[in-house]
């Protein structure tokens, strides 16, 4: 697991913020986040699937974050909008994806008491939401995303990819 804080620099990070949260930005409803209801709804946008016909208009947006990624070939990117529902709600444990070769990272785009927890064999890695921070990690990983009681809204986008081989 690799965690980089900062990643982004502060024009960077003032336009994928301003852009993801304005009033224009298309986020779409969801009833349950990993097939749950417990999970509770949120919102989602797709920039990204294989499967996909191009990719979204916002997409723009990502390509600083997608220049410090090691990516041969990417899967999906979904930015994911939780609303505050007074209790910190939490997700089951989960994967993003079924396949071994592929790498999970997760984006922070602005700062909440939400957080992430990622199963180790150590045990389970707390990955607090803080702006500009992304956590990056081996698709097969579990982890479990927990709401925020202190913001309005927080925002994370999901890149699924493979890497390229390092020589």
């Amino acid at each position: 697991m690799k965690i980089i804080n900062n990643l982004l620099s502060d024009e960077d990070l003032k336009i994928l913020k301003e852009g993801l949260m304005s009033e224009d930005f298309p986020w779409f409803y969801r009833d349950k986040e990993t097939g749950r209801k417990e999970d509770g709804e949120y919102f989602s946008h797709n920039f990204y699937r294989t499967n996909m016909e191009g990719r979204s208009r916002w997409y723009y947006m990502l390509e600083p974050i997608l220049s410090h990624l090691n990516i041969s070939s990417l899967i999906f990117i979904r930015a994911n909008l939780c609303t505050n529902k007074n209790a910190p709600v939490r997700s089951r444990f989960h994967t993003d994806i079924n396949d071994p070769t592929a790498t999970t990272a997760i984006f922070y785009v602005n700062t909440n008491n939400g957080m992430t927890l990622i199963r180790t064999p150590e045990g389970n890695i707390k990955s607090a939401a803080e702006e500009n921070k992304i956590i990056i990690f081996n698709s097969q990983t579990f982890h479990q995303s927990v709401r925020q009681t202190d913001t309005k809204q927080r925002i994370v986008i999901n890149f699924c990819f493979h890497e390229k081989e390092i020589k």
